[in-house]
């Protein structure tokens, strides 16, 4: 291969001629050159100095000074350039010399043939030289700064080696310890951990476990994630495991204490079990309730009725109405366990409360079971719904009572606490401040604790088949849950179980407890002239139910079985007195509807009813002072009542006012912007779910949390609704990928092509990889998993809204 072109040479010879022919054999062999020539030391050792030169030809004999001279001065100023003789007389000893001082090659001049061969050998031979120097200071690098790395990362492990709190173990193939760091040592309390073996420090039950670990990793294999326990401070701990293999055939063995994450995972499973129960036992009591409606409804609406009956047939209907309402006591137990009671607290002296119920209690756990106080004589007064109150400790006594078959003794103590900050850390929705602890107990045959974490369970029961519902505890902990409280249970087989619950401190604000009248013996109230009630429910049998019972307390009545035949009567002239609604409405739901009511008759009061208290109309958990409601399944007497207390309470009657009227306020609300439904700030959702239940209770979900929701049961039903005008209305829309007509995912898509600014929120229970990349980059598309929680639907709401 030739050199490079043009070729830069310092020639030293003092012969114009032999100069001439070395330029001419160069130029004839293919070689472009630019050359120097000199002849003297000086002009050679300043060319040297400074300049770069490919190649060095030298003449042997010089006048002035020798070519092994010249080849000395050149190696030491320009070490790594090729050296060539050019000579006419080059004996065979001076050429062997010559090359062992350094040159690269030599030509005698009677053979410049040679010359250009080799001054291609002798450059690339310098290229050779100058990539293996090239390459050999790259290796020194590389291994410097390997060496570096190597110091550094040493230091590393050293340190955390040290300062690491996980243990830290090198074993032989046998598991003998060689080596433990001080975090080993100090959690296992042992001083020196070497030649201790691993697996004495292993839990018996993990043993087997350990052993199959350690198999592994003395194949080669690296063991990753093998929870075991070790003993700390006399009691089990578990500990995540990984064992890799070194090349001697010891193994490293690496222990992270899980113990606190995996009772936290527990502790976070068992909520997520006990929200999931508590939505379906809610759901199922709803609809129970409903049915107990109609079903005590006809069995009271018999009983009231003039037709001779014999009296086995009386019989039979009073034992009919007494299973309905024990069925009613059942599904009011499941809202109780799924927080949807509606409660109402008081300010009450829980010692007081107890002491009420001695005799109730007394006779309750019979004679073999003796009752104990020690209720405290500065106990602070609670906030709770004293009805509830007093059907949690029954139920405790009655579990009790069931826990000593042989007689034993129930002991209910009070005691004010205070709940830090570290202990609610530990426990799931516990708010840090000051509590009373009323804790139940007996001497009973206790439970272990595969029972004890069912126990709050809806249905779980050690008790025999028919002996026992398994509702008692789980209404306790559904109660104190939604009183804001907390509830522990400490139990040891043989040896009686304690129940505390923590009940918060009442403030002064809360009204204090009053003791209710003879309520049943007192005339039932009836209608005054002329007064009509709009009955608005969508379950055809309940609705029917309220309309007779209305009617028969003299009453007019009007019927609507939904929010829109409601508002239609409502802005006519017809006389209306009170709105009885059901909350849970399809479409706009009881409370948008009395809302909406508000702006076209402010005067018209509003009585709610419900199978469960709903969260629109809750407030923390409670009923919103505002409210007054009627859950279901109700009597008449209790409607009696109610309607007649909301009656009584308006302000005054108001002329009726209907389609006619000319003022603007009674027409229409204000046009609400950004998203807001009319006559309200509050942002409005389209909800399209095909599923009943999940669609009413999303609608609350959002209600609560200060949105309209209109609901759709299907994709046709949504695109009714969002024409171009109405669309403008909504901040965002809530979809299902399941509907009945056609999917979600085709529904969003027709959607954003008929409206491109809309927020478009959808949910599933699969991932949606198509319908993402459909949407990929559009900041007003967004994805919930189900199943998922109402904060996380309310963050992507909030999300939605402030990036559209």
């Amino acid at each position: 291969m030739r050199a490079p072109t043009p070729l830069s040479i310092l020639l030293l010879e003092d012969s114009d001629l032999d100069a001439e022919l070395v330029q001419e054999y160069l130029r004839r062999g293919g070689l472009d050159a630019a050359v120097d020539r000199v002849w003297t030391r000086a002009e050679f050792t300043r060319l040297l100095e400074e300049r770069d030169y490919d190649l060095i030809l030298a003449d042997y004999v010089l006048p002035a000074f020798d070519g092994l001279s010249a080849l000395d001065m050149a190696h030491a100023i320009a070490p790594n350039v090729p050296f060539i003789f050019v000579s006419g007389t080059l004996g065979e000893e001076v050429a062997i010399e010559s090359l062992k001082r350094g040159a690269t090659d030599y030509v005698v001049k009677q053979r410049l043939t040679r010359l250009p061969a080799a001054v291609e050998r002798a450059l690339a031979e310098a290229r050779e030289r100058q990539a293996r120097r090239a390459a050999e200071a790259s290796l020194q690098a590389i291994n410097a700064t390997l060496e570096a790395t190597v110091q550094a990362r040493t230091r590393e492990r050293d340190v955390v080696w040290r300062l690491s709190q996980d243990l830290f173990l090198i074993c032989d193939p046998s598991g003998v310890i060689a080596s433990a760091n001080p975090a080993s040592q100090h959690t296992l309390a042992i001083p020196d951990l070497r030649g201790h073996v691993l697996l004495d420090l292993i839990g018996d039950a993990d043993r087997s476990a350990a052993r199959e670990a350690m198999t592994r990793c003395a194949r080669g294999e690296v063991v990753r994630d093998v929870d075991l326990r070790l003993t700390i401070d006399g009691r089990p701990r578990w500990y995540a495991w990984t064992f890799v293999p070194t090349e001697d055939g010891n193994f490293y063995a690496a222990g992270r204490d899980m113990d606190d994450r995996r009772e936290l995972e527990s502790r976070l499973r068992q909520v997520q079990k006990m929200e999931s129960l508590g939505q379906l036992t809610g759901g199922v009591a709803h609809d129970f309730n409903n049915l107990l409606t109609i079903i005590l409804g006809n069995l009271e609406r018999v009983q009231r009725s003039q037709v001779p009956l014999a009296q086995a047939q009386i019989d039979a209907l009073a034992n009919a109405a007494r299973g309905a309402r024990r069925a009613a006591e059942l599904t009011g137990s499941l809202l109780a366990f799924s927080r949807r009671q509606p409660l109402a607290p008081r300010r009450l002296d829980l010692n007081a409360l107890a002491r009420g119920l001695s005799d109730l209690l007394a006779r309750t756990l019979g004679e073999h079971v003796s009752l104990d106080f020690s209720l405290a004589d500065d106990a602070w007064p609670v906030e709770a719904d004293p009805n509830q109150l007093e059907n949690a400790i029954i139920n405790l006594a009655v579990n009790a009572r069931d826990a000593m078959p042989n007689g034993g003794t129930l002991r209910l103590r009070t005691v004010n606490t205070s709940l830090d900050a570290e202990y609610c850390a530990r426990q799931e929705g516990v708010t840090p401040g000051e509590y009373l602890l009323l804790r139940v107990s007996d001497t009973g045959v206790g439970m272990d604790e595969a029972t004890m974490a069912k126990v709050f369970e809806p249905f779980f029961t050690t008790k025999a088949a028919g002996h026992g519902t398994g509702l008692g505890l789980s209404q306790v902990y559904g109660f104190v849950a939604q009183s804001g409280g907390h509830v522990r249970i400490d139990s040891t087989p043989q040896q009686g179980t304690a129940i505390d619950i923590f009940l918060p401190r009442a403030s002064a604000a809360l009204p204090a407890q009053t003791t209710p009248g003879c309520q049943d013996e007192a005339p039932l109230p009836r209608a005054r002239e002329g007064e009509t009630v709009l009955v608005v429910e969508d379950n055809d049998g309940v609705r029917e139910h309220a309309l007779h019972v209305l009617r028969e307390l003299g009453y007019h009545t009007l019927a609507a079985a939904h929010a829109d035949a409601a508002l239609a009567l409502i802005d006519t002239p017809v006389r209306i007195d009170l709105l009885f609604t059901d909350v849970g409405l399809p479409g706009m739901n009881g409370r948008q509807l009395a809302e909406a009511t508000r702006t076209r008759r402010p005067w018209l009061p509003v009585l709610y009813t419900s199978a469960y208290a709903a969260e629109s109309l809750l407030r923390q958990g409670r009923l919103a002072p505002d409210v007054s409601l009627l859950a279901k399944p109700y009597a008449l007497p209790d409607l009696a009542r109610q309607v007649r207390a909301r009656l009584d309470e308006a302000p005054g009657e108001a002329p009726a006012r209907g389609l006619n009227d000319t003022d603007d306020e009674r027409h229409a609300a204000p046009t609400a912007p950004d998203g807001a439904t009319a006559g309200s700030d509050r942002p409005r959702v389209l909800v399209v779910e095909d599923d009943e239940l999940l669609r009413e209770l999303t609608a609350e979900m959002l209600d609560g949390e200060g949105y309209d929701a209109t609901l759709a049961a299907s994709g046709g039903e949504a695109l009714r609704v969002m024409t171009d005008g109405a669309a403008l209305g909504f901040s965002a829309a809530l979809i299902d990928l399941g509907l009945p007509d056609m999917s979600g995912a085709d529904l969003a898509c027709e959607l954003r092509d008929r409206h491109p600014a809309l927020p478009l929120l959808m949910v599933s229970g699969a991932p949606l990889p198509s319908l993402q990349q459909r949407f990929d980059g559009d900041r007003r598309f967004d994805y919930l998993p189900k199943p998922y929680r109402s904060e996380q639907l309310f963050e992507a709401l909030s999300r939605l809204r402030a990036l559209a």
